[in-house]
């Protein structure tokens, strides 16, 4: 699966936050957050959900006055939405994109096809783990394998 920057992805959005909120709901991710500290210092967590009890993935601070800005080289992703918890006194912008549902069989497919080359690879057995994903162990099949 091809993530394009995002100067070239007509899916990104950018949404402002001052205060709690959900921006969306499903896989996607996260390319840049920036948090600003209006009239006092606090934090901002960015959530892997729809609510406030979901895992945080981002946990950001700012000063009163300043701005700091989360810029991973490659984006944070994100498997049940995003859901930001604003502090009182601050605000967040986040810069994001929505993934496919199937998203990790995507990538799946992608990494098995870069490490094995012109092996085939053919599903042994799947199963569901506790969070409803499924899994697969794969049985190898080509040149030299045994």
């Amino acid at each position: 699966m091809k993530i394009y920057p995002m100067v070239r992805n007509p899916f990104a959005r950018l949404d402002y936050c001052t205060t709690d909120q959900e921006l969306h709901q499903g896989p996607c991710i996260v390319f840049n957050v920036v948090v600003t500290g209006a009239g006092g210092a606090g934090l901002v967590a960015v959530h892997d959900g729809d609510n406030v009890v979901s895992p945080i993935k981002l946990n950001l601070g700012a000063l009163n006055n300043t701005s700091m800005s989360y810029n991973p080289p490659y984006g944070v992703i994100f498997d049940r939405g995003i859901f930001v918890n604003v502090a009182a006194n601050m605000q967040a912008s986040v810069l994001w994109c929505p993934l496919p549902q199937d998203y990790r069989k995507s990538m799946l497919v992608e990494s098995v096809k870069v490490e094995l080359g012109e092996k085939q690879m053919h599903p042994m057995v799947a199963h569901k783990d506790a969070e409803g994903l499924t899994h697969r162990k794969f049985e190898q099949h080509g040149p030299g394998v045994h």
